[in-house]
């Protein structure tokens, strides 16, 4: 049976032509097209007959390009439409075809592309993921080199494309569409750095390569495109039923860039760092975590991003602090409240798997993540004078006596860390095994924590360890024993020791949050005391999601 015609409007090879230059398209342009073959009508000659306009008016001197992405040669753990289940992400890895300009294909750019692509004497970028397509005396110089890393970034075509003046063409789509607007992304610094993974050729060879890349969303570029529509700078007309823009890609990336810098976070530069260190450590326990990691790691590090956004009214009164390490973003907040919206964009991307905050922040940010869970927790702190040893009773010094003495962890100890943490029920959903070894590793090689860990028979079996060690205090974190072993006072013993080691040595006090009243009870004993409210959330699993959607 044959499709209904959807399209309501008969549209000519000649029409098409007639419109694109009454919207402003003329020889000699450098233009790049974003497009919707759908929302133009029922066009004699298909998608075809769009490509044979465009090339005919800009003519032997001027440059067509199109964006030629391939998504699905991407990190799999990424993917939210559809998302895929984890177990398969290992052979997605492992059995993607390396990325060829000459045979991947387009993925859900559009007929017109689609069609473009295939005409003789087009050229493509060798970029497994955000490649483009390109034909004319300036195709060379635009698709012939794309880093890896930063694919959309300065170096990119997007960057070539504003350097030569070349203008956008929306047909029958909206600014969400406008690839060259990534290209504002980098040069404001707004988003969070992921870690990117695709199929590629290396000396022949097919691989799975890890790099860098940001957490891109041209979700927001609905808003600047509303700016720029204001100022007179777009051309608007249509072509068969397609509402078209045309534009210049320098008017559209400062555009954005003007936005991004004003509503978003962004990442900060060296020269911030004193002062925002300044502003945490006047609530140092609530600020612990965003301390340490200013204090321990360079900004440059590819497992941290830290981004400010600072008052509308004031360029130096920080509204909100985001620091992304790992997997994790923390959120400092210095005031009461905060802009919501900023937090809810930062927050967005599905490399994220854990927030933890102040409780009355994150509860402001609940409604926003509804792919999260989100947990209320005590925060309670010690100082030297508040200390007061563990003494077990006579049953528990027994039993301690048949163990032998605590020793501090190395990193040869830490895959069987990470092998106890999920044999445990409460930690056993924070975060997969290879991500948590290479938190520890980066953490204790860093000599921003240090573990206190307990054998039997060579097996560990019980740790209390410290994080985000800063001037100040630290974190103490991985409190936990297997549960064979438990009742017996060793993790108390554990954590006792710390505190009697570091408080008045190498810290002012100590820090740790809770949920669980028996653990509660136990750090009071040793003197801990109520410091605030603390929240954490974490991802829900895709099943979970999936369940809901239904629903």
């Amino acid at each position: 049976m044959t499709e209904p015609i959807l399209e309501t409007t008969l549209v000519t090879p000649a029409q098409i032509r007639e419109s694109l230059q009454s919207l402003g398209v003329h020889p000699g342009q450098i233009l790049i097209v974003h497009s919707s073959m759908k929302r133009i009508g029922w066009v004699i000659g298909g998608a075809r007959t769009v490509v044979d306009a465009l090339l005919s008016i800009l003519g032997p001197t001027g440059t067509l390009v199109m964006p030629a992405q391939s998504g699905d040669n991407s990190e799999p753990s990424f993917w939210v439409a559809p998302p895929v289940p984890s177990d398969w992400w290992p052979q997605i890895r492992e059995l993607t075809p390396a990325f060829d300009p000459q045979v991947t294909p387009l993925r859900r750019m559009g007929a017109i592309a689609e069609c473009f692509w295939h005409y003789p004497g087009v050229q493509r970028s060798n970029h497994p993921l955000d490649s483009f397509i390109a034909h004319g005396p300036a195709a060379t110089g635009i698709v012939s080199s794309q880093p890896l890393e930063a694919g959309l970034g300065e170096q990119s075509p997007t960057q070539k494309l504003y350097d030569l003046d070349a203008r956008v063409l929306l047909l029958g789509v909206d600014y969400d569409n406008c690839t060259v607007m990534h290209l504002a992304e980098f040069l404001s610094r707004s988003r969070i750095t992921v870690r990117q993974g695709s199929a590629i050729l290396e000396n022949g060879q097919r691989v799975w390569r890890e790099y860098q890349d940001l957490a891109l969303d041209s979700d927001e570029f609905i808003q600047p495109g509303r700016l720029l529509d204001a100022t007179g700078q777009v051309r608007r007309g249509q072509v068969g039923l397609a509402d078209c823009r045309l534009f210049r890609v320098r008017d559209a990336v400062d555009e954005t860039v003007s936005w991004l810098k004003a509503n978003r976070h962004h990442r900060i530069l060296p020269e911030e760092k004193p002062a925002l260190l300044e502003t945490l450590k006047k609530k140092p326990i609530e600020n612990l975590f965003a301390i340490g990691d200013l204090e321990n790691f360079p900004l440059e590090a590819d497992f941290l991003d830290v981004l400010a956004l600072y008052q509308p009214d004031s360029a130096q009164r920080l509204d909100s602090l985001v620091v992304r390490y790992h997997q994790n973003l923390i959120v400092a907040c210095p005031e009461k409240t905060c802009l919501m919206e900023p937090l809810r964009s930062v927050s967005d991307h599905p490399s994220i798997q854990f927030i933890s905050g102040r409780t009355d922040v994150l509860k402001q940010l609940m409604p926003h993540r509804p792919e999260f869970d989100f947990r209320s927790m005590s925060l309670l702190s010690i100082e030297k004078s508040n200390f007061r040893p563990f003494e077990p009773t006579p049953a528990m010094a027994a039993q301690l006596a048949t163990y032998q003495e605590p020793e501090v962890a190395s990193l040869a100890d830490i895959p069987a860390l990470a092998d106890l943490f999920a044999s445990i029920t409460e930690f056993s959903h924070s975060t997969d095994r290879e991500e948590r070894i290479r938190e520890l590793t980066t953490a204790m090689e860093s000599g921003s924590c240090h573990y206190a860990i307990q054998r039997d028979q060579g097996q560990i079996i019980a740790s209390a360890g410290t994080t985000a060690e800063n001037s100040t205090s630290a974190m103490i974190v991985g409190v936990c024993t297997a549960l064979q072993h438990r009742g017996r006072g060793i993790a108390s013993r554990l954590v006792s020791s710390l505190c009697n080691q570091l408080i008045g040595q190498r810290f002012q006090s100590l820090a740790l949050f809770y949920d669980n009243p028996d653990a509660g009870r136990i750090y009071r004993r040793l003197g801990f005391t109520d410091t605030g409210d603390w929240m954490m959330a974490s991802r829900k699993n895709q099943t979970v999601l999936q369940t809901l959607e239904r629903n």
